[in-house]
């Protein structure tokens, strides 16, 4: 997976939770398991926001009748 806009940054991780995002991703470095958290989460910001944006203004049956 190649990682556009990348920028290094020096910063204290939490060791444990590092092992464990690498086995949540099954990954064998510390750089790609981060990377996929933190592009996880700003994904997930993403969907977040959609689902603000279309609040009250959609029924669920509409979605998935």
């Amino acid at each position: 997976m190649g990682y556009m806009g990348l920028t290094k940054k020096t910063i204290e991780l939490d060791k444990e939770a590092i092992r464990k995002l690498r086995v949540i991703f099954d990954v064998q470095t510390d750089k790609e398991a981060v990377n996929r958290a933190v592009q996880l989460v700003a994904s997930e910001d993403d969907i977040i926001q959609i689902h603000q944006a279309l609040a009250g203004k959609v029924e669920l049956d509409e979605i998935f009748s």
